[in-house]
């Protein structure tokens, strides 16, 4: 509340527009999930806009809770490269011509999909594996031994 304050709350059920900033902020989101071939926005796509801008008010909490803003940068790319290889290999192998028969775009599509759950949920458990490391190490015990 400190960098923005308080908004009206006589405005309920009125459309908003976005703000110049937040319109900016979406647009450069727009044009990387485009230059990456992404059939849509992700989430990712949409951190990159908020670090794009270090001024608005994302990029600003950012700078405050990430010790290396250009390290959250290269993490999100190494993400999204590892998400674009994996999607590409699925593709590949639907559009062989062995499989060419029973795959459509939507089934296609799903699997996409569901690869993405998958690679979603293994990063989400990679993750947790890491911060139990770091506690057990900050409790003296060896996680590799």
């Amino acid at each position: 509340m400190e960098i923005i304050g308080r908004g009206n709350s006589g405005t309920a059920g009125a459309s908003i527009p976005f703000t110049p900033r937040a319109k900016s902020t979406f647009e450069y989101a727009w044009g990387e999930s485009r230059a990456r071939g992404a059939e849509q926005v992700r989430p990712e796509h949409l951190l990159l806009g908020v670090l794009n801008d270090r001024d608005g008010v994302g990029g600003q909490i950012i700078t405050k809770l990430a010790a290396d803003i250009d390290q959250v940068r290269r993490k999100l790319e190494e993400r999204m490269n590892w998400r674009e290889r994996s999607e590409s290999l699925v593709a590949g192998m639907l559009t062989e011509s062995a499989t060419a028969n029973w795959t459509t775009y939507g089934r296609r599509h799903h699997l996409i999909h569901e690869l993405n759950a998958l690679l979603d949920e293994n990063e989400r458990l990679h993750e947790q594996v890491a911060k139990l490391r770091d506690l057990l190490r900050q409790h003296d015990i060896d996680p590799d031994s």
